[in-house]
């Protein structure tokens, strides 16, 4: 007598060449899934398509935005969405109706295009660290940037060997 213990349900898999698709579990919440479902019938497809199709168009939407943009203006922008983020929620104000959070999302995106230029032309730089409280504005700027995605590229720790032995 055979033991299926150890036996995986369904067929055996496919090689990656042979494959047309993989499949691609999560959840989603019930207004999202009736939605996408609602979706699928209109267009014909099912809901595994229609979840496909959707996700292709995301995917193909930020590859146009990259190429208009150009790589380095869209790393910019990506950075600036994060950083105002950051910045909103430490201050718990919008940009546009406080002056000094708009003043530090300004001077946060010019820290940006800055550290942007540095890592391609590799000039390496500290940035500041720790309590944004206790730091001045520049020093704000540059953590927001940093924190952003785009710090500049830090410069090599000195390792300092010595023959105490």
């Amino acid at each position: 007598m055979a033991s299926s213990e150890g036996r995986k349900r369904g067929g055996q898999p496919k090689p990656p060449e042979e494959r047309k698709r993989n499949n691609l579990t999560f959840r989603a919440r019930d207004e999202l899934r009736e939605q996408i479902r609602v979706s699928a019938e209109a267009s014909g497809r099912s809901v595994s398509e229609e979840i496909e199709h959707r996700l292709e168009l995301s995917l193909a939407k930020t590859e146009q935005i990259r190429f208009d943009l150009g790589e380095d203006v869209f790393r910019i922008a990506r950075a600036m969405a994060s950083s105002l983020t950051h910045i909103e929620d430490w201050k718990e104000k919008s940009w546009i109706e406080d002056d000094e959070v708009y003043s530090l999302f300004c001077g946060t995106t010019c820290e940006l295009i800055r550290n942007y230029r540095d890592r391609v032309l590799k000039n390496r730089r500290n940035f500041p660290r720790g309590d944004l409280n206790k730091m001045s504005p520049d020093e704000q700027v540059q953590y927001f940037a940093a924190l952003g995605g785009l710090a500049p590229p830090r410069p090599p720790v000195e390792v300092v060997v010595t023959d105490e032995d």
